[in-house]
């Protein structure tokens, strides 16, 4: 695990930063997995969850779907189609770099999450793991991918399973999935909320999606990108070989040129 200043305001804020991931200026809100666990910077400390532990009864995965409003504007990309089908069958979609509000409502799964969930886009399917998977080969298919690891992932649930699952196969996963073997002690909590996004297409198997969450009860944003890849018949998220995921903070969705999730 990587050092920490912990140096403090006079107010009792953290002022320092945390090396080679992200730094909070004021004590805004810094995510980081260290050591296969989630620690969480805030300006008062407390619980890493942010929530504390939960132990809701598990839900069914059924899709409850919100109303889904009208997609906006799109970048459109030279090529009509994405390629292969998913695993679970879904039509790929065109390489059109989503820009505009998806209008995705959420299914529930595992405890209780709501996963960000789009009909045709996915997810199309439990994995056998028990995992929301299944997308769409299209950057909004990436998009809608990269937003339920964000919920599984944050919310710790079947965390092991989550990382062999929606991770790419590799020395990286193999990596985290060893540290949080050693660390993980099984808890969960509260998953953070997305609030925006911002796609960029590097090819039709490999889409960078940042992320603009927050915890429950914190307008403080902060912008994590993953890169998505097309593998398996599936969005996954390739694990940085440097153990640095590039979060930072950010003060709007337009600062950061980010568009609204919902």
């Amino acid at each position: 695990m990587e050092a920490v200043d912990e140096t403090r305001n006079t107010d009792g804020r953290w002022a320092g930063t945390h090396t080679k991931r992200f730094a909070g200026a004021a004590a805004v809100l810094a995510l980081a997995v260290a050591g296969g666990t989630w620690v969480a910077l805030t300006g008062s400390g407390g619980d890493p969850s942010g929530t504390g532990a939960t132990q809701d009864p598990p839900a069914t995965s059924q899709a409850s779907q919100e109303p889904l409003a009208p997609v906006g504007g799109e970048v459109a990309a030279p090529s009509a189609s994405a390629g292969a089908e998913s695993v679970c069958g879904l039509v790929p979609g065109d390489l059109s770099v989503p820009t505009g509000a998806l209008g995705a409502g959420t299914t529930t799964a595992g405890r209780g999450l709501k996963v960000p969930f789009l009909d045709g886009v996915g997810p199309g399917a439990t994995s056998p793991l028990g995992v929301s998977s299944c997308y769409a080969h299209s950057p909004r298919g990436a998009v809608l991918s990269a937003g339920g690891f964000m919920t599984w992932f944050s919310s710790k649930q079947q965390l092991l399973d989550m990382v062999h699952d929606r991770m790419e196969a590799g020395p990286d996963r193999n990596r985290l999935a060893a540290k949080i073997s050693q660390t993980w002690g099984g808890e969960i909590g509260a998953p953070l909320q997305i609030r925006g996004y911002k796609a960029t297409l590097r090819s039709p198997d490999e889409v960078v999606v940042t992320l603009a969450v927050v915890q429950a009860g914190d307008s403080r944003l902060v912008s994590w990108p993953l890169t998505m890849v097309w593998s398996e018949g599936d969005w996954r998220v390739r694990v940085p070989n440097n153990e640095a995921w590039g979060e930072e903070a950010i003060t709007s969705l337009e600062a950061a040129g980010m568009s609204p999730w919902q």
